[in-house]
């Protein structure tokens, strides 16, 4: 069976020295000096070994399939935790025509709550941009989070936290 994601191009990728990399075209072609840096540095930190993985025998809808089901059991655990403490809430969607999008936005007390999921243990900063769509909005914005799989709560700023998913 062919593989049906990026494993055997990402395999070919990290088998490049540099010198030799810097001979690839810049181009977006099959392979191209880009992508090899972009794979370079995913696996640069360390906490990913390319050892460690395996080519996957899913289609791409099916990958996201799970990740919209992620998405939806966190949600609806989100929900009890505001039913069990005798609070309302609703929960939204957002995504706008520019395709900036938030995995959930958590209306409750007069305020929107925007949250990221992610399955990263150390995810970036950057997550949070599209949080800043919903100070258009009529109701005003609350803190927001990126749920994720750090095993401590953190902060990226006075508004926005790193939430591990175990604690909701």
């Amino acid at each position: 069976m062919a593989n049906k994601d990026h494993y055997d191009k990402i395999v070919y990728y990290i088998s490049i020295p540099e010198d030799a990399a810097n001979k690839m075209p810049t181009a977006n072609g099959d392979f191209s000096l880009k992508q090899w840096r972009e794979v370079h540095a995913f696996f640069a930190d360390g906490s990913v070994d390319i050892q460690h993985l395996e080519p996957s025998i899913l289609e791409y809808p099916e990958v996201q399939s799970a990740t919209y089901e992620a998405t939806f059991k966190c949600g609806v655990s989100i929900e009890q935790v505001y039913h069990n403490n005798a609070r309302e809430c609703l929960l939204w969607y957002y995504r706008d025509s520019n395709a900036n999008e938030i995995d959930m936005v958590i209306e409750s007390d007069g305020l929107l709550h925007p949250l990221e999921i992610k399955r990263s243990v150390n995810p970036g900063s950057e997550l949070i941009g599209a949080f800043s769509h919903l100070d258009k909005a009529s109701v005003p914005r609350g803190d927001g989070a990126i749920l994720c799989m750090r095993p401590k709560l953190s902060a990226i700023n006075s508004e926005n936290y790193i939430v591990p998913i175990w604690m909701i």
